[in-house]
């Protein structure tokens, strides 16, 4: 809920602003608001899959992730689950629907294919129905949908595969491969980046720690 009530309210907030009049501080820091609160939703539906939310309350945890994912871009729960799920099972493998091999690692290309492996032609529809209901509400609909509808889903995507898939398992080209690996920022920057995912290595080998707690793991280490 702390991710999910305030991402409610800056939506309910960017449907009221008109962007051509707003100032473009505050057009900024609301496009930064729902970037990193776009990105809370994954990491919320994130924590979900591996039963972190709710461990009591198992239904309440899947319910809590879906609706989390749902918002954020219209995806399938139970499919994102099965993925990510794989992804631990076997990371950075042939089987891992997230890793691509070094020769094939470019950032554009493994984020397309990374993009394109959990979008399905459900979400988009889903996805164009809740902007088109944004439109259908806004004062300023067309740029409401664009500055505060797709600019932030982009970008948190951007965010999410830069801190969350890139930089911990890309294994470099001519290094030696230690991966996942974590950056160690400090807690402050770890928390805005990504959510703590910066700290790869320790959620990879604690998967059911949730994110606000990946710092201390992390902090044992240093």
């Amino acid at each position: 809920m702390a991710i999910v009530l305030p991402w409610l309210v800056v939506a309910i907030v960017t449907i009221n602003v008109e962007p051509v009049k707003a100032s473009v501080g505050l057009t900024l820091l609301l496009i930064c608001a729902k970037c990193y609160l776009n990105t809370g939703l994954f990491i919320v539906a994130h924590d979900s899959m591996h039963g972190t939310l709710s461990p009591s309350w198992p239904r309440i945890n899947k319910v809590i992730g879906a609706a989390a994912l749902f918002l954020y871009a219209g995806l399938n729960y139970s499919s994102c689950r099965r993925k990510h799920l794989l992804h631990h099972l076997a990371p950075e493998t042939s089987l891992d629907p997230d890793y691509r091999k070094e020769h094939e690692a470019s950032f554009v290309k493994w984020f397309a294919r990374f993009l394109c492996s959990y979008t399905s032609v459900g979400s988009l529809v889903i996805m164009g129905m809740g902007w088109a209901l944004v439109y259908s509400q806004s004062v300023d609909p067309f740029r409401s949908v664009i500055i505060f509808g797709a600019i932030p889903l982009v970008l948190s995507s951007i965010q999410l595969f830069t801190f969350g898939i890139w930089m911990p398992h890309n294994p470099g080209k001519g290094s030696v491969r230690n991966t996942p690996r974590s950056n160690y920022f400090s807690p402050i920057v770890s928390l805005l980046t990504c959510y703590n995912f910066g700290y790869h290595r320790e959620h990879h080998e604690n998967p059911h720690v949730p994110w606000y707690r990946l710092y201390r793991l992390a902090m044992a280490k240093i």
